[in-house]
Order: C-alpha cells, then sequence, then structure tokens
C-alpha cells in the first residue's frame, strides 16, 4: 500500500458545462480520477427493424455495463429479410414504449442513453413533406435568339429563377415571368435556375422512419419535422435521453432552400437572381469566385442556423446535442461549437495527413468551453472480424491525441436471443458487441479507455497556439456548386507541421477571434489561454478578420503571417512564436504524439509511441515541473514517481521509455514534491530463457465446436493443424505448460509471449496477472514466480475471421438484411469465402527476462 505525501495539492480541476457534469479526480496524484459513466466509452448501438424486446432489452444493456461501456445511442435502421412482422414503427407507442423501458433499465445500471434525432441518417421520414425537404439548384443555359419565345426543355423542379443576358451586356430579370418571354432582337442567353426537390430518402431507415431527407438549411422545415418528436417523447418517465445527435453531413446534393434568394440578398447586399450567369460559372474568373463564394457562405450560414434551432429544440426539452459537423458546407469551427458535444470521427486507419481536420472538433469544444469531445470511433477500420483490440487502440489513441475525451464504438447492433450466430449484423464494420468476435476481452480495452478519458476529462485544455481557420479560400475555389467540407489546404498543411514540431495548437474561426480578449498579451477563449496566432497563407481573408488581427497584434498579441508554405517557414515561426512565450514539445521529434491538459497544480500529458522503434531516455517537456508522476493505463496499479532533471536551457526533461504504440500518462507538478514509489525502470539482468514444451492446448470457448485439444513442442497458429474444426474455430484455447525457476536472482522477471493472435489473459500458479490485448505482449510477475515448479496458463482467443469465412464457404445463410445487407470495406457484398486463413493462438516464442533496476 503507498502512501504518497503531495504538500498543498488540489489535483484535477475538473472544467464541466452546466448541463455535462464530469466526475471530480483523485486526490491521490498515483491515483486515475473517478470513473463516471462519461469517461467510460459508449456505442452506437443500432436496433434493426427496431426489432426489439424488453428482456433482450435489459440483457444486453446488463452485458454493456459489466464489459464497461458507459451509454448507448440508439439508432434505429433497417431491419432483417423474414422477420418483418418482428418490426416496430419508429416513434410508434410501441416503440416509445420500449425506449422508456431502455431509459428505466439504463437509469438502474448507471447506462447513459443518446438518441439519434431519427432513423438512418440524415434527419428526414414520413412527415417531411416535398415543400420541407432536401432541394437542388440545377442550373440550365439556354441561346434564345430575338423574337423567339423561350421554351425551358424538360426537367425536373419548379424555376426558382431567371435571367436573361444580351451579347450586349443587357439584363432581363424573367423573375416568375419567364413563360411566354419573347427575346427582343438580338442574342440572348437564358440563365435558369430550377429547384429540384426531394432529391434524398434517408439512408438506411427503419420501419416507420422512411421518406424524404430533411431541407438542411430551413430552421422551419426542421421545427415542423421535431413536432412528430415532440408528440411522441412526451411525458417520458425517466427523461429526456441525455443527447440528441446529428450525423454527418450526408444531405448529398442539397443546394437550395425556399428562402435562398432573400436570405442572400439579406446577407450579402445583393440580388443572386441578377448573378445567375457567375453563379453558372459564366464572366470573369474574379466575379464568378465571388459570387458562388458568397452562395456558399450563405448556405453554411443557413445550415448554422438549422444545427442551432436543433440544439435549442433540444435543451427544451432537457437534453444535450452531439453534432458531427464534418461535411457540412460552412464555418466547422462555429458549426462544431453549436452542439454541447461536438463530434468528429475516424473512418478508416488513423492518417497524419487528415489529423488536422480531427482537430477541429476538439478546437470548437475548447473555445466554446464544452467539457466533452467525442467521436464515432474504428468506422472501417478495418474489413469485418479481422479488426484487433490492438488495431482499436492505435485509432483511439489517435483520436485523443487529437483532442477527443468521449469515445462512440461504432458500434454494436442489437442482437435477440435465439439468433444463431453471428446473430444480427450491421453492414459497416467494427462490431464490438457480443457477436462481434472481440468480447471477451473487450471489458480490457474499455478499462483502458476509460483510464485514459477519464484523465482528458479533468482539467482544462492546454493549447499556447491558435491556428486561424477560415472556409474563405475553399468558397472561392472552382468545382461544385457545394463545397463539403471547406478546409483549406494551407490550413491542413500548416497543422500538420505544428502538430509534428510538438506545438498545442486550436483552431480558431472569425467569430470566436472577434469574441477574444486579452489579459496579460495573451488571449482569453473559454478556458484557452493563448501566446500566438498563426495565420495559414490565405488569398480570401474577411477584411473584418483582418482588421481583428491588426488589433490583437497591436494590444501584445504575437501574430504570425504565412505568405507561403508552412515548412519553409518553420525557422521564423519557431523563433517568433519562442518570443511569444510558447514551448514546444520536442518528443514529438522523436515520434511521440501527445495531448496535455491543465490540472490545479501542473499538467496531464496523454503520450504515445508511434514510431517503429522504442523511445528511450530523457525527454523534454514543454512545461516546468518539480515533479512527475506516469500512470500505466493498460495496468491501473502500475504506478510511480519518474526522475526529472534541467536540460538545456532550463527546460524540464522527464525519464521515458516508451515501446512502439505504447502509451502513458505522465502528470507533472509544478510547485510541489511528490513522495511515493519510483516508476520501476527495468533493463535486462542477463539472457532470456526460451519456456519450452510440451504445451497442453484445451479449447473452452467458442464454435461453431470446441476442436479436440493437442499438445505441443512447437508454438504456431491452431489453423496449421490438419483439424478443420480448428480452423474454422472462433474462441479461446487454454494453452498450459509447467516450467522449472530458470535459476538466479532478479529484482523482477517479465514474461514475453512473443505473437499472439490476438488477446492472452495470464495467469501464473493460479494468480492472475492480467489480459494482454495489444503489443507489447509482456507482463511482469512480481511475486507469482516461484522457486522450483511453476504453472503457467494462457488464454488466448482469437478473432471471427476463420468461423465467418467457413460460413460463406458452406453457403450457410446469414447475411440477411434489408438494405445495404453486409458489404465489404470496398461496398461490395461481402464474400468471405476466399479469406485466407488468419493466424490464430498462441504464436511465440514465450520467454522469461530477469530484470534489473536500470540506471539513467
Amino acid at each position: 500500500m503507498r502512501a504518497p505525501r503531495v504538500v498543498g495539492l488540489v489535483l484535477g480541476l475538473v472544467v464541466s458545462t452546466a448541463r455535462a457534469p464530469l466526475g471530480a479526480a483523485s486526490p491521490d496524484p498515483l491515483a486515475w480520477p473517478v470513473a463516471t459513466r462519461e469517461s467510460r466509452p459508449w456505442t452506437r448501438w443500432w436496433w434493426l427493424g427496431s426489432a426489439v424486446d424488453e428482456a433482450g432489452l435489459t440483457r444486453q444493456l446488463e452485458l454493456f455495463a459489466q464489459a464497461g461501456i458507459g451509454g448507448v445511442e440508439i439508432c434505429p435502421i433497417y431491419g432483417v429479410q423474414g422477420l418483418e412482422d418482428r418490426d416496430v414503427l419508429f416513434l410508434s407507442p410501441r416503440w416509445t414504449a420500449l425506449f422508456a423501458h431502455t431509459q428505466r433499465e439504463a437509469k438502474r445500471l448507471g447506462l447513459g442513453v443518446d438518441l439519434t434525432t431519427g432513423t438512418g441518417w440524415p434527419f428526414g421520414g414520413p412527415n417531411v413533406t416535398a415543400a420541407d425537404a432536401s432541394a437542388k439548384l440545377v442550373l440550365q443555359k439556354l441561346p434564345v435568339s430575338g423574337g423567339a419565345r423561350l421554351v425551358l426543355p424538360a426537367g425536373g423542379g419548379r424555376v426558382a429563377a431567371a435571367l436573361a443576358l444580351a451579347s450586349d451586356g443587357s439584363r432581363v430579370d424573367l423573375g416568375h415571368g419567364w413563360e411566354g418571354w419573347v427575346a427582343p432582337p438580338g442574342q440572348w442567353q437564358v440563365y435558369v435556375a430550377r429547384a429540384e426537390a426531394p432529391i434524398q430518402q434517408v439512408k438506411r431507415a427503419a420501419p416507420g422512419g422512411e421518406g424524404n431527407v430533411l431541407d438542411p438549411f430551413s430552421p422551419d422545415a426542421l421545427g415542423r419535422y421535431l413536432e412528430r418528436f415532440d408528440r411522441a417523447l412526451a411525458g417520458l418517465a425517466d427523461g429526456p435521453p441525455r443527447a440528441q445527435f446529428h450525423d454527418s453531413f450526408e444531405y448529398y446534393g442539397a443546394s437550395f432552400t425556399p428562402s435562398l434568394f432573400d436570405a442572400f440578398a439579406a446577407r450579402r447586399g445583393y440580388d443572386l437572381r441578377r448573378e445567375l450567369p457567375a453563379l453558372s460559372g459564366d464572366g470573369p474568373a474574379a466575379e464568378v469566385a465571388r459570387v458562388r463564394a458568397d452562395y456558399r457562405e450563405t448556405l453554411g450560414e443557413l445550415h448554422l442556423e438549422y444545427v442551432r434551432r436543433w440544439s435549442a429544440w433540444s435543451h427544451a426539452h432537457g437534453s444535450l446535442t452531439r453534432n458531427q459537423a464534418h461535411g457540412g458546407p460552412g464555418d466547422l469551427v462555429d458549426a462544431y461549437a453549436a452542439a454541447d458535444v461536438p463530434e468528429t470521427e475516424l473512418f478508416g486507419r488513423p492518417d497524419a495527413k487528415a489529423q488536422p481536420r480531427l482537430k477541429l472538433a476538439s478546437s470548437a469544444a475548447h473555445l466554446a468551453g464544452r467539457a466533452l469531445t467525442s467521436a464515432e470511433a474504428f468506422t472501417w477500420l478495418g474489413e469485418h472480424f479481422q479488426v484487433s483490440l490492438a488495431d482499436a487502440k492505435a485509432a483511439a489513441d489517435w483520436l485523443f491525441v487529437s483532442g477527443v475525451n468521449h469515445l462512440f464504438f461504432h458500434g454494436i447492433p442489437y442482437s435477440p436471443d435465439g439468433a444463431e450466430w453471428p446473430g444480427w449484423q450491421f453492414y459497416a464494420s467494427v462490431n464490438l458487441g457480443p457477436q462481434g468476435g472481440l468480447w471477451r476481452d473487450l471489458p480490457a480495452f474499455t478499462a483502458y479507455l476509460q483510464r485514459v478519458q477519464a484523465v482528458l476529462q479533468s482539467g482544462e485544455p492546454d493549447e499556447d497556439v491558435l491556428l486561424y481557420y477560415s472556409p474563405r479560400d475553399a468558397w472561392h475555389a472552382g468545382g461544385e456548386l457545394i463545397v463539403q467540407n471547406p478546409v483549406p489546404d494551407a490550413f491542413d498543411e500548416a497543422g500538420r507541421l505544428l502538430s509534428s514540431r510538438g506545438y498545442a495548437w486550436d483552431a480558431v474561426s472569425d467569430r470566436f477571434l472577434a469574441a477574444a480578449r486579452v489579459e496579460r498579451g495573451r488571449l482569453r477563449i473559454g478556458a484557452g489561454r493563448f501566446a500566438a496566432i498563426v495565420v495559414p497563407r490565405t488569398e480570401h481573408m474577411a477584411p473584418a478578420a483582418r482588421g481583428r488581427l491588426g488589433q490583437l497584434a497591436g494590444a501584445g498579441v504575437e501574430v504570425v503571417f504565412l505568405d507561403g508554405p508552412a515548412g519553409e517557414r518553420i525557422r521564423e515561426i519557431e523563433s517568433r512564436l519562442a518570443r511569444a512565450g510558447v514551448e514546444r514539445e520536442p518528443m514529438a521529434e522523436s515520434g511521440v504524439w501527445l495531448v496535455r491538459r491543465r490540472h490545479a497544480a501542473g499538467c496531464h500529458y496523454f503520450v504515445v509511441n508511434r514510431a517503429a522503434v522504442a523511445v528511450r531516455g530523457w525527454q523534454s517537456l514543454g512545461t516546468r515541473a518539480r515533479a512527475a508522476v506516469r500512470l500505466d493505463p493498460r495496468e491501473a496499479e502500475r504506478a510511480g514517481v519518474v526522475p526529472l532533471r534541467r536540460g538545456a536551457g532550463g527546460a524540464t526533461e522527464v525519464l521515458l521509455d516508451l515501446e512502439p504504440g505504447e502509451s502513458a500518462v505522465l502528470r507533472t507538478f509544478a510547485l510541489e514534491t511528490v513522495a511515493g514509489p519510483a516508476w520501476p525502470r527495468l533493463a535486462p539482468a542477463g539472457p532470456q530463457t526460451p519456456l519450452a514444451g510440451p504445451w497442453s492446448v484445451r479449447f473452452v470457448e467458442g464454435g461453431p465446436v470446441l476442436p479436440s485439444g493437442f499438445e505441443t513442442n512447437a508454438l504456431g497458429s491452431w489453423t496449421a493443424r490438419d483439424d478443420e474444426d480448428a480452423r474454422r474455430f472462433a474462441g479461446a484455447a487454454r494453452y498450459s505448460l509447467t516450467f522449472e525457476h530458470p535459476g538466479g536472482s532478479a529484482a523482477e522477471w517479465r514474461l514475453d509471449l512473443g505473437a499472439v493472435a490476438e488477446t492472452a489473459r495470464v495467469s501464473l500458479n493460479g494468480r492472475p496477472l492480467g489480459t494482454l490485448w495489444s503489443p507489447p505482449f509482456s507482463v511482469l510477475l512480481g511475486g507469482a514466480l516461484r522457486p522450483g515448479a511453476n504453472t503457467l496458463e494462457l488464454e488466448v482467443t482469437n478473432l471471427a475471421a476463420n468461423r465467418v469465412r467457413d460460413l460463406d464457404r458452406r453457403g450457410v445463410r446469414w447475411k440477411r438484411f434489408r438494405d445495404a445487407n453486409v458489404v465489404g470495406i470496398d461496398y461490395k457484398p461481402l464474400e468471405a469465402s476466399g479469406w485466407p486463413l488468419r493466424d490464430s493462438g498462441l504464436l511465440g516464442p514465450v520467454t522469461l527476462q530477469p530484470l534489473r533496476p536500470a540506471g539513467d
């Protein structure tokens, strides 16, 4: 039992919004913050066909709680072929009763419940009329000779505007009088703007949710859409959902709303109807760019009003909002900030090129004073049934260093009792539920996420630099009428460069910049205190923004304008930032990615080694400290004080060893010292001892049947055996080995399992030592190793891919879902029969390593 002593220390000041209180941090500097439902990972919970029942809901919620999941986001979607009689219509009295049951049971279990404001995505349904539906602006150009009557070609939609332009430059606004118009003498071009609606149906809709997609630029249409929810969800005994959820902007083709021309004139100061040639792409390039940029900006503002109306409606009903702003046409920072919980999304594998865009959500949260930044995690991280918990850790760590602190699995489909394996599946991976192949050892992963998120939800953000973000350059670019995700390349380039050099930064929009205040040469926005602003090269900055930057520079804020590629100016950037008092984190140059937060006595660091080689030795910190402790998020009890020293220029250096892929939490203290056990830094004290066979292997859990056990001296994949049951098996096998103590003395011993496919529960002499689910697959033995004979047991669990492969090879019909059914990562029908067998089991080599205390 450790008894650390900290003088005058208050740890982990929790920043929270009034509507999203978070748990307090522990006063013990070597302890993790107190777990809350928000610090645990949540999951999207797909209700296929809403074909759920009370008993099944209770059973799955209990499983979620046992697995360390903190809450669910309910998203009803399409159902199962042949089981249409089980479907429950969305928002029907029966559906509402099932939702109320979910609320009651979740409350009993300490879980949270969020709800998608609709089915599938995006917003829409049977109550969305054509007048309120998502619409597309179609531009046409028609040559007309003098004396000819204008005849419009056949086409859908109504004419929203028409303009005739003569060769001499004169114009005739046809308005609603285009029918029967006869062209005066000369040659004319008539520009016609048609409004086509509806253009899209709800994607992946659940029964009762089918219908037109809603107009995303009309708050009034949204209000009429929400009336259906007002009626259905009124009077819930256990209150409203914690939050309403809006998925990413997938209103594909939406580019018109009935109020467009009036809104444009009010906001931009001129009539868009008279600028149809430029909007169509005709005329001087500068004029075309200006008109299209104004059009795009107007639609972005209208969508922002739409999101704000939705948030106001949610608040009126006692709920928060979670919004995925990416994909939208407007200022993404402002759109993220319009929700209580800005949410980003990692689609596919982590990609350093995309990291600046991931940070837009956390930037909005920091600037708006939000406590949480969520993320849709693991969407198409890999092919179905082939993603490991180690893969998921790498993706989660990437989200954490991008400012996320509230993960949502994507996801878990509801599957009823009696459904044949693999149960009901969603079309996109990764299924983290009981039928997805990752469930057995998922609690070890969720415990890791909970510890990290508890740290990242405590304290305050600690970014030093603001990176100016404006969509205006993207709005002025060519291409389609609507520019989704208007993020200039120069912003991405500057963001990547700052991160790679170890600078902690947030993106800032014009709106937040205008509201910033200066205190002692630093900018205060929300909880942030920023020493400098970096402005990427931009050609179309708003005059008000340029004037504001000038004001801030005059008030003593360091403003660094880049007039060329950021990489060519890095020395100047670093010099200017150093002059402003910004300290970078040099360990970033070693391949260590990090995120930093302030607590009452210092800083929290979450660090992860993304390099292919180990990081060892002294690492400089960008903050000053008198003491530091290290906590291992994979092993709750592994914590200790780490050595510090003063380096060149007075920088604080910490002694830090990280294996490839390894992560850690560092907690530093600026003024106080910490008494407690030292972090166990160990080095080899002799040669490794291989643990040779014979190994006894017995299959203990899984299917379709348990293969026969076997003895072996040579470790390898159990799929290499001449055993068809083993080749198609998904589940766990127990490896047992009796070995003699290798002799000699050591301060500690490390058991290294070598390669594991994919997770392993470890016990020695009947003492559980933990679950290994990501590299390095090694564990310290503590006092479990004893003289003489020792018994090692490993329960190794593989992925479900080989069993799914077998189903398709035998033609078993398990993919029987309406709409998308099950598709592969290429969005073609999933066919697993051609998958190669995936290695499974303990691959080794297994070794014992004597250890001694390491020197500095």
